[in-house]
């Protein structure tokens, strides 16, 4: 049975097989282009997967300290609740719907070029 994930994705998209352009350079930067030819997309959404990752999980801990700020600064718990409501289902929401799944495709993403 064959396993889908998403490096199956992934596989094709770098075509390993592929003959250099020709001998290395000897500077660093063109050295680094050559080493790494075929392999910008690739590169590029592991980028963006760390960056909405980092982005939600800012996110997440800036509404959460909100969230604190408003509890410490309540009268009772029944004033926290109605005038907090908003915040705790957003947190909730980010929480479980946004930020879970950005850290889970950015730790494939990541991980992918160690197990592929």
């Amino acid at each position: 049975m064959k396993r889908l994930a998403i490096t199956d994705w992934f596989a094709d998209l770098i075509d390993h097989e592929a003959y250099a352009d020709g001998p290395p350079p000897q500077k660093l930067w063109p050295f680094t282009k050559w080493c790494l030819s075929g392999s910008f997309l690739v590169l590029g959404l592991g980028v963006a997967a760390s960056a909405l990752t980092g982005l939600t999980e800012v996110l997440v801990m800036v509404l959460l300290g909100v969230i604190v700020d408003a509890a410490v600064g309540a009268k009772s718990m029944e004033a926290f609740w109605s005038a907090n409501w908003h915040l705790l289902t957003l947190w909730v929401f980010l929480l479980l719907l946004a930020w879970a799944p950005a850290f889970s495709r950015s730790w494939q993403a990541r991980a992918c070029s160690s197990w592929c």
